[in-house]
């Protein structure tokens, strides 16, 4: 679990590289600041004060993440959709899960966009072969 102060930014103050290859469960808090991008649109800031309602997503090999939201403003309407980063308004807590798997990613020649190509279980793990 990380938990992100006010004032923090994602992805500059989580030690990405002590979390590749993981999954990002849940995460919970609230934002001032995003990010992000909805379909094929560029990338945006949306700024305001946002209950963070669900983040989810993965944490590759690479340092690269690839991370979906949904906020709320202070009348509730919810916005969503691909989070490029955020800065934390009051608190953050994230709940990571470490695969036992390196996740690769490379640009998909359908979409355009750099995805999820290949999963590679560690030495250890004889489960996934």
């Amino acid at each position: 679990m990380v938990r992100l102060e006010p004032g923090e930014r994602f992805p500059e103050s989580v030690d990405t590289s002590r979390w590749r290859n993981s999954v990002v469960v849940s995460g919970k808090g609230s934002v001032r600041a995003l990010r992000w991008r909805l379909g094929d649109t560029p990338v945006f800031e949306t700024r305001g004060k946002f209950e963070l309602i669900s983040l989810e997503g993965l944490l590759f090999d690479d340092g690269s993440y690839h991370l979906h939201a949904s906020v709320s403003d202070e009348n509730g309407h919810t916005l969503s959709g691909h989070v490029k980063g955020f800065e934390v308004y009051t608190t953050v807590e994230l709940v990571l899960l470490r695969l036992n798997a390196r996740l690769e990613r490379g640009r998909d020649p359908h979409t355009g966009y750099r995805e999820l190509t290949r999963v590679i279980p560690s030495a250890r793990d004889t489960r996934a072969r």
